[in-house]
C-alpha cells in the first residue's frame, strides 16, 4: 500500500480521535427525568462543566426526545444558558464533547431497553445539530460525528451541522 498524504491525514485523524475522545473521561452527568406517553418519549440529564479549578461553571441540560410520527428518531439537544459558555469552541473544553456522548450511550444502552413500547425501545435512529458560533465552522459536527462513529455508532450522516446516526439495539436475553 502507498502512503499517500490523504491515507496519512486520515490515520493522524483517526488516532487522535482515539486519544483525544475516551469517553470514560467525561463530565459526571444525572438523568433528572424519564418520560414515557402514547406518543412520546424522553429523559432530561444534566451536568456541570469547568475546564479548570480556576473557570467558571456552566450547567448543560441534554434532552433526548422521540415522538411517534411517519419519520420517527431520537431528537438529541444539548444546552446551556451560563454566560461563561459563550465562546467554548475556541476554549476547546473536550470534556463537554465527551459528555455529550458518554450520554447518548448512556441513554441507548441503559435507558432506551426500559421504555415499555417497542416504538421507543426499538428506536434506532437518532439525530443532532452541532451549532457552531460562525457561519460555516464544521469543526462540531466532524468531532461529534467521529465521537459517535467510535462508540458503535453505524450510518452516521452529516449535513451541514446536522447529524443522522443509527445506534442498533442489544437483543435481550429475556
Amino acid at each position: 500500500m502507498k502512503l499517500t498524504k490523504k491515507i496519512l491525514f486520515e490515520t493522524i485523524q483517526q488516532v487522535l480521535l482515539t486519544e483525544l475522545f475516551d469517553t470514560s473521561d467525561a463530565y459526571d452527568f444525572t438523568l433528572k427525568q424519564k418520560l414515557e406517553e402514547d406518543d412520546y418519549a424522553g429523559v432530561i440529564y444534566h451536568f456541570t462543566a469547568q475546564k479548570t479549578a480556576d473557570s467558571q461553571p456552566y450547567e448543560y441540560t441534554v434532552e433526548i426526545r422521540g415522538f411517534e410520527d411517519s419519520d420517527m428518531m431520537w431528537d438529541v439537544d444539548f444546552h446551556t444558558d451560563s454566560i461563561y459558555a459563550y465562546g467554548l469552541t475556541g476554549e476547546m473544553d473536550l470534556k463537554v464533547y465527551m459528555t455529550i456522548a458518554a450520554i447518548v450511550r448512556h441513554f441507548a444502552f441503559e435507558v432506551r431497553p426500559t421504555y415499555s413500547d417497542d416504538k421507543f425501545s426499538q428506536l434506532e435512529k437518532f439525530y443532532g445539530s452541532a451549532q457552531r458560533e460562525f457561519q460555516g465552522d464544521l469543526r462540531r459536527v466532524r468531532i461529534y460525528a467521529g465521537l459517535l462513529k467510535r462508540m458503535g455508532a453505524i450510518n452516521v450522516e452529516t449535513v451541514r451541522s446536522q447529524i443522522e446516526w443509527d445506534i442498533p439495539v442489544v437483543p435481550s436475553n429475556k
